[in-house]
């Protein structure tokens, strides 16, 4: 057996080794071990769909990651329970050995729900006590997800379109499918969209192909909107899905680009007398990349030459570009300037004021402390984690056995 488990064991039932250089020993040990007790690795998942008499194998594959060997089993939780068997529940894992087999689902009975479930396959490896009551659980486990259809129809819809520049169609994609047991006959949908940037201006509507769609069956529907003429910005596509007398409502976002870039915010105030840092948030509202920009900023009466490094942007990009302004020499006050974006043979220009506070000199506090007699705060607090609650845990075993070995020679002195 793995010594971390042997010292936990012994903790677990107090039986600490009556020497107490041992059992102090024992108790270092544990400490530094602890965080290596999860020694298995299991696949992650299969997902089913239920049919009529359905049998099937599917693969699970568990792994020790350890340098001896270890007895476990495999304990499922969920409501397929009842559904699963397999090669082998019980097994010795070797050192290093990853061990694969097929376990079956028999599912001859429709069960008595619907809709999506999960089954948890839980890897448990085995202690050698003779007891068999000490356990340890791995923090990773199999899962089965399990799909039963819904009665009559049931259809769940993903809406997909792609940003765009001024003047290229938008093409929107619904993805609809049948959850339910019985076939959708007809079914279509309407696009109703607004824009520009707030959602407030309705544009106009737009209508799918109309199509059917079979019991867990996947059936596409597109719409596409013309935006010649169309004003650059974000667009909302308030979306509709009618089938069989039901409907689902969806909201999608796109945008239509234009080559500009918008300045959202920028520095407005500084500190006479002194360099300031000056930054400038801005955002492409471009559908492709925009390469090599940098910013230029003037003031009136700042003799000053105040250029930002050069950057890339992606498709809408929001960022900030970085600089510095020296005001060395100038008194507080507004001063009147401009920023002027350059990239891609287009420059943006926006008007600007900027506002110098005064310097305020700070009084230098006397010292209330010699040097040597300073103290600095080095506490750092950090948040618990599994490690912190198991040391806290074998400080308070610690305690009480000291308080146990004392209270034995006190007794047996007497």
């Amino acid at each position: 057996m793995h010594l971390n488990q042997h010292l936990v064991q012994q903790l677990t039932y107090g039986t600490y080794h009556k020497n107490e250089k041992v059992f102090f020993f024992q108790i270092f040990l544990l400490i530094f071990l602890s965080a290596n007790v999860y020694s298995i690795g299991i696949t992650s998942r299969n997902s089913v769909t239920y049919e009529s008499n359905l049998n099937e194998d599917y693969l699970i594959c568990i792994k020790n990651s350890e340098n001896y060997e270890f007895p476990v089993y495999l304990h499922v939780i969920g409501p397929m329970k009842e559904f699963l068997t397999f090669e082998q529940q019980e097994f010795i894992l070797k050192p290093n050995e990853n061990k694969c087999q097929n376990y079956n689902l028999n599912v001859q009975t429709k069960p008595d729900f619907y809709g999506p479930s999960i089954t948890q396959i839980w890897v448990k490896q085995k202690s050698d006590d003779s007891s068999g009551s000490f356990r340890v659980l791995t923090n990773i486990h199999h899962k089965l997800s399990f799909f039963i259809p819904y009665p009559d129809k049931y259809v769940g819809i993903n809406i997909k379109s792609e940003n765009v520049n001024v003047n290229e169609p938008v093409q929107f994609t619904i993805s609809a499918k049948n959850y339910g047991e019985k076939k959708v006959n007809k079914a279509n949908a309407r696009l109703d969209i607004y824009g520009a940037d707030d959602y407030s201006n309705f544009v106009t509507s737009l209508y799918t192909n109309t199509k059917s769609i079979e019991s867990m069956k996947t059936v596409d529907y597109f719409a596409t909107f013309d935006t010649f003429g169309i004003v650059p910005g974000y667009y909302k596509a308030n979306v509709e899905f009618y089938y069989d007398n039901e409907n689902i409502k969806k909201e999608n976002i796109f945008r239509i680009g234009t080559l500009n870039v918008k300045i959202n915010n920028y520095t407005k105030f500084a500190v006479e007398n002194k360099i300031n840092p000056y930054e400038i948030d801005i955002e492409s509202r471009w559908n492709n990349k925009i390469e090599n920009l940098y910013a230029r900023v003037e003031f009136d009466g700042i003799n000053a030459n105040i250029l930002t490094p050069t950057i890339n942007l992606i498709p809408w990009e929001k960022t900030k570009i970085k600089t510095f302004i020296d005001l060395t020499g100038y008194n507080s006050g507004e001063y009147k300037g401009k920023i002027i974006l350059l990239y891609d043979n287009v420059t943006n220009t926006e008007d600007i004021i900027l506002k110098v506070t005064e310097l305020i000199k700070e009084e230098k506090p006397q010292d209330t402390l010699k040097p040597d007699k300073i103290i600095e705060d080095t506490t750092n607090v950090s948040s618990l984690s599994l490690t912190t609650i198991l040391l806290i845990i074998i400080i308070i075993l610690i305690i009480v056995d000291i308080i146990y070995i004392i209270y034995k020679r006190k007794k047996n002195e007497t």
